[in-house]
């Protein structure tokens, strides 16, 4: 062995495991440890993918899954003409009380064993990757932070960081030139900055920011024919969907063009189930197309019934010719677009039905009003997903200003069946935060409260303080007895 480098060996040790399909890796790659648990047929995880690509078995697929640390599950699709589909998540499926899986016909679905990552551990933006380290995860801090869990902030690194955006850029320093820029958009609030390309000249020099993302090439759209078989994840460059949506909180105005090429294959929003579409940032269909207005369940053409035969769409005459529909998308609460989702596209009457899309950059201008309402906030908690709206409503007790999160627990739950101390559990689930964002919330806040409740018949809580039949589980996941 020693007369050959380690460069030379590793190869084979991949080949072995791809054969193998090993359930688990360990440091012949590395240092990364993880074990997967036994498939799951037929169900899939959305929405949470990183890459995707053709593999000729399963063991490939789990090799794949090691090689990116950031991969905690995989999606694998049938075995078609000697390859199949695999598909990396950086989430896993949930537990118990929650599953975020899908039903999906012939599919496959595996996930690490005891994901740490689940409880988001990585502070300040930081990303968590499981399988390293004694602790079972690490995390890679984002810029201006550090730490083991990226705990602790620079305290010089955000004292030149006031522009929330490049039009924010261009009222505080008119003379900046069009560049690469870090921005802001939520000041102190617990997203970090992130780098954008600022266009100074576009929009009479307003100040643009721009966001690229992976899918702006036309790609082709082929081979399968039910609705939205066809979906394209969009990974946009050094910035996060709340990271992004917290532009859109700071813009007057949002877009982003959007084109679908077709040649016999249809869009059709009208339907029940339309066969393409658009995923917005809080991962809702979205059937109407660009140049139209929200919910109009039509695209550009249909606004002025210039469309071919007077349909809704272009696409939607269905025939042996090339067509298009296409325009720009400015609904800015649902932007930016999250994925791509298009069907018909096999094959009719001998002709190969197919299309192209192609997505253009994200971009973001003027002065939102939430900016001017919000500016005196120190704290921007868009993060969570409230809407203006939302914090207008709950602006106040005697004008204090409430930030209110909601979770999967707040109905009246049955608990039955049980006997010994604690043996009935339910993990609490926060809508849109993890419990370290929620933790920097209560930093920034005097008072925090939360209604607990329990009814009861022949049920005690406290037989006495050491041997309680029942008690809450605080956030540092201690038992709390009072």
């Amino acid at each position: 062995m020693s007369q050959f480098s380690r460069k030379q060996v590793r190869p084979n040790v991949l080949k072995i495991c791809i054969l193998l399909g090993l359930q688990y890796f360990a440091t012949g790659f590395g240092n990364r440890i993880i074990t997967f648990k036994e498939p799951m047929p037929n169900k899939v995880l959305k929405g949470y993918g990183i890459g995707r690509e053709r593999v000729p078995n399963e063991g490939s697929c789990r090799v794949n899954c090691y090689l990116n640390p950031d991969c905690v599950s995989i999606n694998m699709g049938p075995l078609i003409e000697g390859e199949l589909t695999c598909e990396l998540n950086a989430a896993t499926s949930g537990n118990e009380y929650f599953s975020r899986l899908v039903y999906q016909k012939d599919h496959t679905y595996l996930e690490i064993e005891q994901n740490p990552c689940g409880s988001s551990p990585c502070l300040n933006g930081g990303t968590c990757q499981a399988g390293f380290t004694r602790t079972g995860f690490r995390c890679q801090c984002s810029i201006g932070s550090f730490g083991k869990q990226c705990e602790t902030m620079s305290p010089n690194f955000t004292a030149f960081l006031s522009a929330k955006s490049c039009s924010h850029l261009k009222e505080l320093k008119p003379g900046a030139e069009s560049g690469t820029y870090i921005i802001d958009p939520d000041g102190y609030g617990p997203q970090l900055p992130f780098n954008v390309t600022c266009n100074m000249t576009d929009k009479n020099g307003v100040g643009v920011t721009v966001i690229s993302h992976d899918s702006e090439n036309r790609t082709l759209v082929d081979g399968c024919d039910p609705a939205g078989c066809y979906s394209r994840d969009i990974h946009y460059t050094e910035a996060s969907l709340p990271q992004l949506a917290s532009l859109t909180y700071v813009s007057s105005h949002c877009e982003q063009f959007i084109k679908y090429e077709c040649f016999h294959s249809r869009l059709i929003f009208l339907a029940v189930y339309p066969f393409g579409w658009w995923v917005s940032r809080d991962s809702k269909n979205m059937t109407y197309w660009g140049g139209a207005s929200p919910d109009s369940k039509e695209c550009a053409c249909g606004r002025n019934n210039s469309c071919v035969k007077r349909r809704r769409c272009n696409c939607d005459q269905n025939d042996a010719q090339w067509r298009e529909d296409s325009g720009l998308l400015t609904d800015k609460s649902t932007l930016p677009v999250r994925e791509l989702r298009f069907g018909d596209v096999d094959s009719f009457d001998d002709h190969d039905e197919k299309g192209y899309h192609t997505l253009g950059k994200f971009k973001c201008y003027g002065p939102g009003e939430e900016a001017k309402n919000f500016q005196s906030l120190s704290f921007f908690p868009k993060v969570f997903k409230l809407k203006p709206n939302d914090l207008q409503k709950q602006r106040l007790n005697n004008r204090v200003g409430v930030t209110v999160i909601s979770h999967d627990s707040e109905t009246r739950t049955l608990v039955d069946g049980y006997d010994s101390p604690g043996s009935y559990s339910r993990d609490i689930h926060y809508t849109g935060a993890s419990l370290s964002q929620l933790a920097s919330l209560t930093k920034t806040s005097s008072h925090c409260e939360q209604s607990i409740k329990y009814e009861c018949y022949h049920s005690r809580l406290f037989k006495n303080q050491q041997e309680p039949f029942g008690w809450w589980v605080s956030r540092n996941k201690s038992n709390i007895t009072h």
